[in-house]
């Protein structure tokens, strides 16, 4: 049975809580284990690895999770899911191989892509599982994992001084909660959705179920679907990356590990409203295919407004003990940028804002509309990053989430309006 509302809320704010403290958590192990140099390292080794990732994973929990036609199995996901994610891994590697980077950076850049390719696996049962409205076991997986993850990063960095070993350790943890937890967690509610016949042998069962579907002509129907979402994965992740290689190049890895420790503050709130996006998806997703769009206006609205409260209060926060923050969870080198981390939460209302509104477009399943708005803040980015990071450092960098961050949220603000009168004018 479905959970309600609230219970797929309480629980999705669960996990999501747990694994942004885990992001959260390995920045500030590695600030006070480690040193700015590398937290740039492992923020460099996150830079490449998503954008490609993104793209790679097609965005396909958003499309099972409004799926509510079932168009397509979740085997028929998995086996995309597996081509596209090995297809990533080794791009990663080209791209570590033609930059030709250090040994042991070129293995921590790898060892985070495997960990993605690991995380690509464990979103296609939680894509089954948001569908049919069972977030709890979602944020099981990822209170299981975070913790294992981060008890894992801690001790082999304090044991061997190397980011490597740490990053190895995330791998290795993400790998034991998808074989020993969300693997079996899928097999059981699929054998509750649809008995097994009598007779039926548990491993069997377990094989079937989790076997990838290679139908190829229905496959290359779910590429068509999901590739907008796809290069708009890229462009999303693109676009948050890009202030970061300018940094790398103009100011070096440690200006580089403080920034990103900055940026994970903002992601911090981040936390909230992708369990308030996860919730709210499949409900919208219903209201819009039945046309019921005043609902659908509700809900989106209550989600955004709980979005702007939140980036308002992280902001007046970062206003009231940016400084204590920074120097308790990093280190005093870092509360040196307060004003920096000000501009920071200040862009954070406009980044949750749009965090809602792409829920909203994915659940109108106007996969193809997002390519514009992301295309456009991705040049934003590029243009704001090019003009600020090279003249005003860091806080040039801010200046740039900012520009990013409002750009986003008009640009999907305009889109959902479209849509929205758009689908008005045909019921």
């Amino acid at each position: 049975m479905a959970l309600t509302l609230r219970q797929n809320f309480l629980w999705t704010s669960l996990g999501n809580v747990v694994y942004g403290g885990f992001q959260w958590g390995i920045i500030i192990i590695l600030c006070k284990l480690g040193n700015p140099e590398m937290v740039g390292h492992y923020a460099l080794g996150v830079s490449i690895c998503a954008p490609i990732f993104m793209f790679a994973g097609l965005n396909l929990r958003l499309v099972q999770a409004t799926d509510v036609n079932h168009d397509y199995t979740f085997n028929h996901y998995l086996g995309l899911r597996l081509i596209t994610s090995s297809l990533a891994l080794a791009a990663v590697f080209l791209i570590v191989a033609l930059l030709g980077y250090r040994f042991l950076l070129g293995a921590v850049i790898l060892l985070v892509g495997i960990f993605k390719l690991l995380e690509a696996l464990s979103e296609t049962i939680y894509g089954f599982l948001q569908r049919i409205e069972q977030m709890d076991f979602i944020g099981i997986s990822l209170t299981l994992k975070s913790l294992l993850s981060l008890l894992a990063f801690a001790a082999a960095l304090a044991l061997t001084h190397r980011l490597v070993w740490a990053v190895l350790g995330l791998a290795a943890a993400s790998a034991l909660t998808f074989i020993c937890y969300d693997t079996h967690r899928c097999r059981r509610m699929m054998a509750a959705a649809v008995p097994a016949p009598a007779g039926y042998r548990v491993g069997a069962s377990w094989v079937k179920t989790l076997r990838p579907a290679w139908e190829w002509a229905v496959q290359l129907q779910l590429v068509k679907l999901s590739l907008p979402l796809g290069v708009a994965g890229m462009l999303i992740a693109l676009t948050f990356n890009i202030p970061r290689y300018f940094i790398k190049y103009y100011l070096g890895a440690a200006e580089l590990g403080i920034y990103s420790a900055m940026f994970q503050l903002m992601l911090a709130g981040s936390i909230l409203m992708m369990a308030v996006g996860q919730t709210i998806q499949p409900r919208l997703a219903r209201y819009y295919a039945c046309r019921d769009l005043g609902a659908f206006c509700r809900l989106l609205f209550r989600g955004a407004t709980v979005a702007a409260l939140a980036g308002l209060a992280g902001w007046l926060f970062s206003l009231l003990w940016g400084k204590p923050i920074l120097t308790i969870f990093y280190h005093q080198e870092y509360a040196r940028h307060t004003a920096c981390l000000q501009w920071v939460m200040a862009s954070s209302i406009f980044y949750y804002l749009a965090t809602i509104l792409i829920f909203g477009v994915t659940a109108m399943r106007s996969f193809k509309n997002l390519l514009l708005p992301f295309a456009a803040s991705a040049a934003a980015a590029g243009l704001s990053s090019w003009l600020l990071i090279p003249a005003f450092g860091l806080m040039g960098a801010a200046w740039a989430l900012c520009i990013i961050n409002l750009s986003n949220t008009v640009f999907l603000g305009l889109l959902i309006v479209f849509l929205f009168r758009q689908a008005a004018r045909q019921t």
